[in-house]
Formats: C-alpha cells, structure tokens, sequence
C-alpha cells in the first residue's frame, strides 16, 4: 500500500516502508521496481524510506520514530494475540498524530478482535471499524502452488485506531 500510495501521490507525500530484518532487501526491491514501472528509469524511489521495524524492538522504533509519522498503515500484522501489545507499544512510541489503519486476520469467531479491541480501549485508543471482509477464495485457488501459508480463509477487519483524546 504504501509504494501504491507514493506513486499515486509523486512528491506530496513521504513513505516510510517496514519490515522485519530479512525483508528489506524484498521491500527495497519492490520499491525499486514500482519506481522503474513509474518512469522513474534510474529507480529513484523518491520519497519513499525503507527500514528495519521490528514491533516493541526499543533501536527499530527509535529510528523509525525519527520519520515522524501522521498516519501508520499496517496489514495482515497481527498473527497471535501475543502480537498486538507489541503492535500498541509501537504506535504508542511512535505517536502518529492522526492514528493508525489496521488489518488483522481474524479467527475463532471474532475473539481475536475482540480482545485486541477491549486491550486498545484499556491504553486509550477509540477503535473504528472501517470494513470486514472474507479472504478471496478465488485468489486463495490461484495462489495455492506458492503460499506457505494457510488453506483456508479467515475474515479480515480493517480498523482506524485514534487516540481517545483526538477522537
């Protein structure tokens, strides 16, 4: 999303790309070649910054706080209830003025989100749900040969988390 969104808005608007540690150098690539797709032909990403963000990681996030975030854009993130506080420790730290836009797969019934939702609440996040969709089925056929990952699929939510006080 982020490489969509410096493209789609060339020079208004800086990006900062996340990862952990071993997908940087996908994520500088895939930066690389939208730049190249753009007609950018030396593959100048722009203003587009590529860098290591491990959640609750105290050096990731200080450096990646340095870039001083309005809005942090995160998908498919949260595996395990076990990795949301380390996600909410991170948007504390890094304090993006005008909230955060998650994606989270959802299982069991909605459990997962719902206590990820009671845990924001509890540290002063509003929760806005922004959509909530199944995973396509048809893109879950195509993709069978070269995903590691699950057979079936999950429902996803995508939420707006603001803090209460700027809600």
């Amino acid at each position: 999303l982020g490489i969509w969104l410096a493209r789609r808005c060339p020079g208004s608007i800086y990006v900062c790309l996340t990862d952990v540690p071993q997908g940087i150098e996908l994520l500088e690539f895939n930066a690389r070649k939208a730049a190249v797709e753009a007609g950018r032909l030396n593959g100048d990403i722009g203003h587009v910054h590529v860098q290591a963000l491990r959640w609750d990681h105290a050096g990731d996030v200080a450096t990646a706080k340095k870039f001083g975030a309005d809005v942090v854009i995160g998908s498919d993130l949260c595996y395990s209830h076990n990795k949301f506080v380390p996600v909410l420790k991170t948007l504390e730290a890094l304090a993006p003025t005008r909230g955060a836009i998650l994606t989270m797969r959802d299982q069991k019934k909605r459990a997962k989100i719902s206590e990820m939702r009671r845990y924001a609440e509890t540290l002063g996040w509003s929760w806005h749900v922004l959509a909530r969709q199944q995973c396509d089925a048809e893109w879950l056929q195509a993709t069978a040969a070269v995903r590691t990952g699950r057979d079936h699929s999950d429902d996803y939510e995508t939420v707006l988390l603001a803090r209460a006080d700027l809600a």
